[in-house]
């Protein structure tokens, strides 16, 4: 069995890109987890409501989006709602 590090929201965006076939690389990080796509350099990452709160982690929200912007990537951020109502339109 694989230990899988992640929120529930990660686990659901796990599957749905292991279900496509999709490669990724999951990125721990002290400013927070995302998915590397390095087919297109696409970095997703996951917005739950508590973690990325007005009060909770903005400000590493933005300083991590702008170090991944300035190496080349493009940074979509997937909403907690979004992904809980209607995933595969968000994903897609």
């Amino acid at each position: 069995m694989i230990a899988v590090i992640g929120s529930n929201l990660e686990v659901t965006v796990m599957r749905w890109l292991d279900k496509r076939k999709i490669i990724y690389d999951f990125q721990g990080s002290s400013m927070g987890d995302f998915f590397k796509l390095p087919e297109n350099q696409v970095a997703l990452r996951v917005r739950g409501e508590f973690r990325h709160s007005p009060v909770g982690k903005t400000g590493q929200d933005i300083i991590q989006r702008e170090l991944l912007e300035s190496i080349g990537w493009t940074v979509v951020d997937l909403y907690e709602d979004d992904l809980m109502s209607r995933l595969n339109e968000t994903m897609e």
